[in-house]
């Protein structure tokens, strides 16, 4: 890990003349390029920088600024830091000479040095004892805070029996911010990352006995009212907050939530002395996240439960605070998941309304669902994530400030907590999935509607089109003589012109013909393993079938016994094709408990027994 660079401060340093670069927004990204996470970590040697050769204004900087008096020696990086009463004003260049005018600006600290306290500005303090209690002390509020009055809180003693101190930051400020990271030497990455809502987890001097640095930065999901996103969206201008179709966009559902990226911004100092834990939220009001009095109160909560105020009782880890906050955003994650289920949910329903399927709305409805599930399981590997951080991360600080035994049994706790924690975002996992799969569902039923839709259209257009065959073969030859008729020929036969009983002794049998030829092809489609001559007999065909049902009625016991057990096996409906009914015969008959004699009847007889009557022209059996 990058260690911390302290350095002696010049004139050159608090006055810092301005560099020609892109402002960024002066508040957290809404949305968040892959390309930032770069910027995440203290690991990257240039913090905040492009390329070797987009940067030589940030290259010239740093030079400016070892020239200038910034010394870069180990003995300054071990010895004590020695502040002034105003010395805190020129963080982070103070104790981080590589974060450069040019790097603090394009990160955004710039533009947050920049700005007063408001209304919504205060510190809440809470002390956890070594005894286990949670003590809540005076809220710092008001534009005080911008003077001395938080740099005082901070350079007191704190008590013995103080184990862990939590400071909740409500819109942070820049005299706040840099107060804090001057006291407590935190690396600008932490704001910088919290700022731009970038997914962040290190650990900074590992090195230091006893001690270190635990950085988390982790967004996650969280439901609101619509009603009360609408009133906040009319708060927020274009300069400051853009709705655009994007993945993180808050997404609205039909159940009147809106769900949005909310985040945690955690900063734990393990020391053997007493730990702090610093957690930064944005303007509530504005931005519809945490506000830091729910987390305040919500981590007093936590401490006067029964569960953790036993494990507060058995161990002095400052990591399990930790543990409690992302806890927090796991609640946050669990109501979130059960609003987009329901959500899934009424989408399915109305892609199955057979009165009225919208499938276009459904189907944006379903895309903008499928997008966020995309960004929320990359957001739940970053939860996953940062649980086995903090668990690979034990406390160095407890042996010393606790002993070896309740050490040993603190990372132990430590580890269960852990496991559980993880086991619930398994679980969240899965709901995940299972919504994904059921959007996927929902997307297959509205293609296979449309798809039985448009078959059936087509199925309808197919009969309408045979119509109009069917009656342009009637009325074709009709037409056809009628033309022959109309014309002139006089010069070939004498008197030129047909009577109305000769038109009609042509085109009669020229329909019956012509129906006769069309019905005879339109058989042997059908059934084109007949010989085409056998077709065009079907009218004699049809005629002898008939005599025979007309002459030779069979109403036998055994064959009515035979036409209910085919009707029982195949569900009320008609069997199709001969060869279906003949080879159903055998097991019928077995069923019924009909005689041997009975299942080897030629197939012939049989349906003539059971009053069923031969539809060949599409080869159905119709009684």
């Amino acid at each position: 890990m990058t260690s911390s660079r302290r350095a002696t401060m010049s004139p050159e340093v608090l006055n810092m003349s301005p560099v020609r670069v892109s402002h960024r927004p002066p508040v957290r990204a809404e949305h968040v390029p892959v390309a930032l996470h770069r910027f995440a970590a203290p690991t990257g040697p240039w913090p905040w920088s492009g390329g070797v050769t987009s940067d030589a204004s940030a290259m010239l900087d740093l030079e400016d600024s070892v020239d200038s008096g910034m010394r870069d020696t180990a003995a300054e990086d071990d010895a004590p830091a020695q502040f002034g009463p105003d010395q805190w004003r020129a963080y982070p260049q103070s104790l981080f000479r590589n974060w450069t005018y040019h790097a603090v600006q394009r990160s955004g600290i710039h533009t947050w040095l920049n700005r007063k306290a408001s209304v919504e500005t205060a510190v809440y303090t809470l002390d956890v004892l070594r005894s286990g209690r949670f003590i809540p002390q005076p809220t710092l509020r008001g534009r005080e805070l911008d003077k001395t009055l938080l740099w005082d809180f901070l350079n007191e003693p704190r008590p013995d029996a103080l184990s862990l101190r939590c400071f909740f930051v409500a819109d942070l400020t820049g005299s706040i911010l840099q107060q804090l990271g001057t006291k407590f030497d935190i690396e600008p990455f932490f704001f910088s990352s919290a700022f731009n809502g970038i997914s962040s987890r290190y650990q900074e001097d590992a090195s230091a006995p006893n001690s270190d640095h635990l950085t988390i930065v982790l967004p996650f999901l969280r439901t609101i009212e619509s009603s009360e996103f609408e009133q906040s969206s009319d708060k927020k201008d274009d300069s400051d907050y853009q709705l655009v179709m994007d993945l993180q966009s808050p997404l609205p559902l039909h159940s009147g939530k809106t769900l949005l990226l909310d985040q945690v911004s955690l900063h734990l100092i393990r020391h053997p002395d007493g730990a702090t834990l610093i957690s930064l939220h944005p303007d509530s009001d504005f931005w519809l996240t945490t506000s830091a009095q729910d987390m305040f109160r919500r981590v007093q909560m936590a401490g006067r439960g029964v569960y953790w105020g036993r494990l507060w009782k058995n161990t002095e880890d400052s990591t399990f605070m930790l543990l409690i906050m992302l806890w927090h955003a796991l609640y946050a994650w669990d109501e979130a998941m059960d609003a987009l289920f329901d959500s899934i949910l009424y989408e399915e329903k109305r892609a199955m309304d057979k009165n009225d399927v919208a499938e276009l709305e459904v189907t944006h409805e379903l895309h903008n669902i499928r997008s966020a599930l995309l960004l929320y399981n990359g957001l739940l590997k970053d939860f996953e994530h940062s649980i086995e951080f903090i668990r690979d991360h034990p406390n160095p600080a407890l042996e010393r400030a606790s002993g070896e035994l309740k050490a040993a049994k603190s990372r132990e706790l430590l580890q269960r907590e852990c496991h559980y924690l993880l086991t619930e975002c398994k679980r969240l996992q899965g709901t995940k999935d299972m919504c994904s799969e059921r959007v996927a569902n929902a997307f297959d039923l509205i293609f296979r509607t449309l798809t039985l839709r448009d078959t059936v259209a087509s199925q309808m257009q197919a009969w309408v089109t045979q119509q109009i065959t069917y009656l342009t073969t009637v009325f074709l030859p009709p037409t056809f003589i009628a033309t022959i008729f109309g014309m002139n020929l006089d010069k070939i036969t004498e008197g030129g012109k047909g009577t109305l009983t000769e038109y009609l002794a042509i085109i009669l049998p020229l329909i019956a013909g012509t129906l006769w030829l069309m019905l005879a092809l339109q058989r042997h489609q059908q059934e084109p393993e007949r010989s085409f001559l056998v077709h065009l007999l079907w009218p004699f065909r049809d005629l002898r079938m008939a005599i025979k049902m007309l002459w030779q009625p069979a109403n036998g016991p055994i064959h009515k016994r035979l036409k209910r057990a085919l009707n029982s096996r195949n569900g009320g409906n008609r069997p199709r094709g001969w060869s279906r009914v003949h080879q159903q015969l055998p097991s019928v008959a077995a069923k019924d408990r009909v005689s041997e004699s009975a299942s080897a009847l030629p197939l012939a007889d049989v349906v003539r027994a059971v009053r069923w009557r031969s539809r060949e022209d599409g080869n159905d059996l119709v009684v």
